[in-house]
C-alpha cells in the first residue's frame, strides 16, 4: 500500500469520528503535512527519532555495452554497496539509558567473564577507563533465497556487523545490541575489495584513537576514546579480511596465529612447540610481497599464507596477527567435533558392532532434552552421512546438544575401556570450557592439557592425514582465553543469527538489495530504541524476567522460607503470602522444580535441586535441596548424585553460577562453571 492511499484511509477513519466540519478536515489535513513523500519520512525520523541512515558507497565504476534501436551504447555504470556510519550508530547507542546504566560494570571478583577482564584489554595502550569504548567486528556470507533453489549464490551478501563490549555479555546476545555496519554483495567484494566500504570505520576509529565528541541527546556531549578489540568470523572471512589465505589447504602455514607448517601441525599439541606471528615481521613480509614479480609473489604468498595488507591494518592498536580470533563454534562444532564423531561411530558401529545405526537413532530420538535444548534436537543420522567426505548433517546448536548428551545417550553401550570413546569424553571437556561464560586463572591451563592430550591421541588413535588444520586452532585456544577472555564470547553463533532476521523478510525486488536490507534494518532498529512516545526505551536490552503465573501460598507453609526472610529481611513485618510460580525466566536462564544448579566450587562440588520457586516484590526465591555427590563416573563425563534432607534458600541474583546444569536420571554433568578441571 502507498503512502497516500494510507493517508487517505487514515483521514476518513479520523473524519468519521469527528463532525465533518471544514475546520476539522483541515486539520486532519495537517496531521500528515510534510510526510507525504518517502525522502520527508526518512527526515522527519532523523530529526525525532534517532534514525541512522545508511549511506551509498560507491565500490566502482564499470562500462557496459548495451543495444537499443539497433544501436551500441555504452553506459556507465556504478557498482555500490551501503555502510551505517559508526559515529551516527555510536550517538545513537549511546544515548540509550540502559547502555548507560550498563557501561560501568566493574567486575571486582577472581574469575573472568569478559574481554574487560583479560589481560588484552587490561595492558592495552589506550589507558582503559569508563570512557574507553570497545568493539567488536564480524563479518559473514549469507543467501536470502532458498539455498537449494535455481538462485543459488545469485543473491549472495556480505554483512559487516559490529557490537559494543562494553555492554555486559548476558545483554549482548539480543539482535538489537548487533548494529549492521556495511553491507554489500559477495561478488562485488571480492572484485573490488572492501577498502572502501570500511573507510568510515577505519576513520571513526582513528578519532576514537584520539579522543572523540558524541551528542548524547540527554546525557550531553560527552568525549569518548576506543578502539577494535578483536575480529569474528569464520575461518574463511576471517583469513580473507586478515589478508591470509582464504583456502588454508593450500598454504604451507594455513595459521593466522603462528608459522606452523601443515606438514608438522601432527606433532604440535602446545602453544609452545608454536612459532607464533611477529607483527613487525608480518609487515615485513607484506612489504616484501609487493617487491615480487608474479611467480615469487606465488611462492612466498603460498610459503607464508599471506596474500597482501589486511584491509583493517591501518587501524591503530589493532594486531592482525593476534585480534583476529579463531570461533569456537566453527572449530569445535563444524570442524573438529564432525571429524572425530564421525570416525568414532564408523568404529562403534560397523567394526566393533556396539550397536546399530538404528539402535543409535531410536536412542537419540527417545531420549529426553532439556526444554532449552528441545528447539535444537539432533537430526537422524543416515549410513551416507558417515561415509568419507560425506556432509554430516547436524547444524552448530544441533551438535552441540548432541555432543554433551550423547554420554548419557549411548554411554551404556560403550566398554568403559574403549579408548576412541575416552579420547571423545577429552573433546567433550574441552567443548565445555570452550563455552562457559566464567573462568578462573585456572582454567586455560587446564584447557591447554586436555587439548594436548586429545590431538596427541586423536592422531594415534586414527591418522596424521585426518587431522585437519582446525585440530592446530585448538591448540592457540588457552593463550586466545588468557588474551581475551572466556572462549564463549568469541563464538559466532549469536553473529549467524542476525543473518536470519533478513532472511525472515521475503524480497521480491533485487536490482539493488544491499540498500533494501540496511534500509530495513536501520528503521526496524529505530523502532527498537524508541518508545511510543518518541523517547528513547528503558527496554531495548532486556525487557524484564518471565514469571509463570502460579497458585499464592502462604510463607509458613515454604518453612525454609520463612526462617531465611527471618535472618535476611531488612523490613519489620514480613509477608505473609508468596507467589509460588512453575518457572521464572531471569536473563535467558529459566528456573523451575527440578533444575540442579551449581552452589560452589570453593571447597568441592556443591550442587542444589530447585524444589519450588517464590516471587515476592519482584525478588526471585529458589526453594532447594542439597544433592550429595557419590562418585564422578569419567565414561559419562558426569556426578552421581543422591538427594539429601538438607534445604537452602537462595535468590537468584546471588548465584555465583547462575547457569542450569545437564541432569539425566541420578547424573549431573557440569557446564558453564569455571573448574571442572577438577574432574
Amino acid at each position: 500500500m502507498q503512502f497516500e492511499e494510507f493517508f487517505d484511509i487514515l483521514k476518513s477513519e479520523i473524519m468519521s469520528s469527528l463532525s465533518s466540519s471544514e475546520s476539522e478536515e483541515l486539520l486532519a489535513d495537517s496531521l500528515f503535512e510534510g510526510l507525504q513523500t518517502h525522502k520527508q519520512q526518512e527526515r522527519f525520523f532523523e530529526q525525532h527519532f534517532g534514525y541512522v541512515k545508511p549511506h551509498r558507497q560507491v565500490l566502482a565504476s564499470v562500462t557496459s555495452t548495451i543495444w537499443k534501436d539497433n544501436k551500441c551504447r555504452k553506459i556507465e555504470k556504478d557498482v555500490v554497496s551501503y555502510y551505517v556510519p559508526l559515529k551516527d550508530q555510536l550517538c545513537a547507542l549511546l544515548s540509550m539509558p540502559e547502555v548507560q546504566q550498563n557501561f560501568d560494570n566493574c567486575n571486582s571478583s577472581n574469575f573472568m567473564y569478559d574481554f574487560s577482564d583479560a589481560c588484552y584489554v587490561k595492558q592495552h595502550d589506550i589507558n582503559v577507563s569508563s570512557n574507553t569504548l570497545l568493539l567488536c567486528l564480524y563479518t559473514d556470507d549469507f543467501e536470502i533465497v532458498n539455498p537449494i533453489g535455481a538462485h543459488r549464490k545469485k543473491h549472495k551478501l556480505t554483512a559487516f556487523y559490529w557490537t559494543l563490549l562494553n555492554i555486559p555479555a548476558k545483554f549482548r546476545s539480543q539482535l538489537s545490541a548487533i548494529q549492521l555496519l556495511a553491507i554489500a554483495k559477495t561478488q562485488d567484494l571480492r572484485k573490488y575489495g572492501a577498502d572502501k566500504l570500511l573507510k568510515d570505520f577505519r576513520c571513526t576509529l582513528l578519532q576514537l584513537w584520539n579522543g572523540i565528541q558524541l551528542c548524547l541527546g540527554d546525557y550531553g556531549v560527552k568525549t569518548y576514546k576506543g578502539f577494535l578489540v578483536c575480529v569474528l568470523a569464520d575461518t574463511p572471512a576471517a583469513q580473507l579480511l586478515g589478508g591470509f589465505k582464504e583456502g588454508v589447504g593450500c598454504a604451507v602455514s594455513p595459521c593466522r596465529s603462528c608459522d606452523a607448517r601443515q606438514s608438522d601441525m601432527a606433532a604440535i599439541f602446545t602453544t609452545a612447540h608454536c612459532s607464533m606471528r611477529d607483527p613487525e615481521e608480518h609487515v615485513n613480509r607484506i612489504a616484501h610481497l609487493s617487491c615480487q614479480n608474479r611467480k615469487g609473489h606465488k611462492y612466498w604468498s603460498k610459503r607464508w599464507g599471506i596474500t597482501g595488507p589486511s584491509v583493517l591494518a591501518g587501524i591503530p592498536g589493532f594486531d592482525v596477527t593476534k585480534c583476529i580470533l579463531h570461533d569456537p563454534m566453527h572449530v569445535i562444532l563444524e570442524g573438529v567435533a564432525k571429524v572425530e564423531l564421525k570416525k568414532m561411530l564408523n568404529i562403534f558401529l560397523f567394526e566393533k558392532k556396539y550397536l546399530t545405526l538404528e539402535c543409535l537413532n531410536r536412542c537419540i530420538q527417545q531420549y529426553n532434552f532439556s526444554k532449552a535444548e528441545s528447539k535444537d534436537k539432533p537430526e537422524v543420522i543416515d549410513k551416507k552421512a558417515l561415509e568419507p567426505g560425506s556432509v554430516f548433517p547436524q547444524t552448530a546448536a544441533c551438535m552441540k546438544n548432541l555432543l554433551i548428551n550423547l554420554p548419557f545417550i549411548i554411554g551404556d553401550h560403550i566398554p568403559e575401556d574403549d579408548e576412541f570413546w575416552q579420547n571423545f569424553i577429552i573433546l567433550l571437556q574441552i567443548l565445555l570450557l570452550s563455552i562457559t561464560p566464567v573462568i578462573s586463572l585456572n582454567t586455560a591451563d587446564t584447557l591447554e592439557a586436555l587439548v594436548a592430550k586429545h590431538n596427541k591421541n586423536y592422531v594415534s588413535l586414527y591418522s596424521e592425514e585426518s587431522l585437519t588444520p582446525k585440530f592446530h586452532y585448538l591448540v592457540h585456544f588457552s593463550q586466545q582465553m588468557r588474551l581475551f577472555g572466556p572462549l564463549r564470547n568469541h563464538w559466532c553463533m549469536r553473529f549467524e543469527s542476525k543473518n536470519g532476521f533478513f532472511k525472515l523478510q521475503r524480497w521480491f525486488n533485487f536490482i539493488n538489495i544491499p540498500k533494501s536490507l540496511s534500509y530495513y534494518h536501520q528503521r526496524w532498529m529505530c523502532m527498537q530504541m524508541t518508545q511510543s512516545s518518541g523517547r528513547r526505551s528503558n527496554v531495548y536490552l532486556y525487557a524484564g524476567d518471565d514469571v509463570k503465573n502460579g497458585p499464592v501460598c502462604t510463607v509458613d507453609s515454604l518453612f525454609p522460607l520463612k526462617e531465611f526472610l527471618e535472618n535476611s529481611c531488612a523490613e519489620v513485618v514480613l509477608p505473609q503470602y508468596v507467589l509460588c510460580s512453575p518457572c521464572v525466566t531471569v536473563n535467558g536462564l529459566s528456573y523451575e522444580k527440578g533444575t540442579v544448579l551449581l552452589r560452589s566450587l570453593a571447597e568441592g562440588i556443591e550442587l542444589i535441586e530447585i524444589e519450588a520457586v517464590a516471587v515476592h516484590e519482584q525478588v526471585k526465591y529458589l526453594v532447594c535441596h542439597k544433592l550429595h555427590v557419590t562418585q564422578f563416573s569419567s565414561h559419562r563425563n558426569a556426578f552421581a548424585v543422591e538427594k539429601t534432607d538438607n534445604t537452602c534458600i537462595l535468590r537468584v541474583t546471588d548465584l555465583q553460577y547462575p547457569w542450569p546444569q545437564v541432569v539425566h536420571n541420578e547424573y549431573v554433568m557440569l557446564q558453564n562453571a569455571d573448574d571442572v578441571w577438577i574432574l
